[in-house]
């Protein structure tokens, strides 16, 4: 079996969790999306003021400490997942993280439209948009084989032998690590590319 017929494979096989797990990470960035509404007016001016604040560090600082936060940000998620994984009562936290990370998105691309309106738009599509298109399926598919993995171990306290659950850890285990690779990918993307599109934005506002 090729690659593409064992993708095709994995798709068909977890099509129902695959849209299970989008839509509890659609829900949390709908409810993020709302709670900017419900903010106070003097809440919102602090938090513009404290965007603000991130921008110019984000535009003036090294990259090289920004990455190293973001590295950080995205293996802690994953490594988060991953251990949850690996006991059977930690699936619903794995829900928990998803439906969180949906959220602080939600909420920080919502609030940077409402505040910044068109360049709120771009702001978006510029700096969160292209390592969202690698973190958020990253992350999607982490919580699958880790949700997939926490099921391996209740049929496994039902009679599976010691080998194949060894060899389901292996294989589990092994999709991580690749995983965490275009986690740091994506992080890369977000420490480099974000705050370049970031000037380039904001740079043609303040021409305007």
């Amino acid at each position: 079996m090729n690659l593409k017929e064992k993708i095709s494979t994995h798709l068909k096989n977890n099509l129902g969790l695959y849209l299970v797990l989008t839509a509890i990470y659609v829900a949390g960035v709908v409810f993020g999306a709302l709670g900017v509404g419900a903010l106070q007016p003097e809440h919102q001016k602090d938090l513009a003021g404290f965007i603000q604040k991130s921008f110019t560090e984000l535009t003036t600082s090294a990259p090289q400490g920004t990455l190293i936060d973001l590295l950080w940000e995205n293996l802690k998620v994953i490594v988060a997942v991953y251990v949850l994984g690996m006991s059977i009562i930690g699936m619903p936290l794995i829900f928990v993280i998803l439906f969180t990370r949906g959220f602080v998105m939600g909420f920080a691309v919502g609030f940077l439209v409402q505040s910044r309106a068109v360049q709120g738009i771009f702001l978006t599509l510029m700096t969160i948009l292209p390592p969202s298109l690698i973190n958020i399926p990253v992350l999607l598919i982490t919580s699958l084989w880790a949700i997939n993995f926490s099921l391996c171990l209740v049929r496994g306290t039902k009679g599976w032998r010691g080998r194949d659950l060894t060899r389901q850890f292996v294989t589990y285990s092994g999709a991580i690590v690749v995983l965490a690779l275009f986690a740091c990918f994506g992080a890369l993307l977000q420490g480099y590319l974000s705050p370049l599109m970031l000037k380039v934005v904001l740079a043609y506002a303040s021409a305007q």
